[in-house]
């Protein structure tokens, strides 16, 4: 084989490789969390600041003046994070936030279908963010919940 063919080898190669590439990034379409506008961002940050503030409000009223709507106030807010920016490092706190606040309305109505909201919560929570420590701690609270 000379220089020439070898050469027109070499180049052949190179277009093969690269057609392979160039399908492969359109065959497979990317499969991470989109890139969020930076407005959706933003919003996630101060919906959750909003919600700690309403939260640490409803905590500053005795029990039994607490409302079912005033807990489900918080919590959609809490939730509403989450549908912001699931990619936001607060949002498996927001989640919790929402398991926790549904398993005391479970304690303080005495009904159990909170505790069961609670439940799924913590079980999203530790299906979608496995790694992070509130999902550790999720699990410890479902063996709570579970043992009571």
């Amino acid at each position: 084989m000379n220089a020439t063919e070898r050469s027109t080898l070499i180049e052949l190669h190179k277009r093969i490789c690269f057609a392979f590439l160039l399908a492969g990034f359109l065959a497979f379409p990317k499969v991470s969390f989109p890139a969020l506008p930076a407005s959706r961002q933003q919003k996630a940050v101060t919906t959750f600041e909003r919600a700690v503030r309403m939260r640490t409000t409803l905590e500053s009223l005795p029990e039994n003046e607490r409302t079912k709507a005033d807990y489900l106030k918080v919590i959609e807010t809490f939730q509403e994070v989450a549908r912001l920016y699931p990619a936001y490092a607060k949002t498996p706190v927001a989640l919790a936030s929402v398991a926790d606040l549904y398993e005391e309305m479970g304690r303080v109505f005495s009904a159990d279908r909170y505790y069961l909201k609670s439940v799924k919560t913590y079980q999203f929570l530790v299906s979608e963010y496995p790694y992070s420590q509130i999902a550790r701690d999720a699990l410890f609270t479902l063996g709570e919940i579970y043992s009571t």
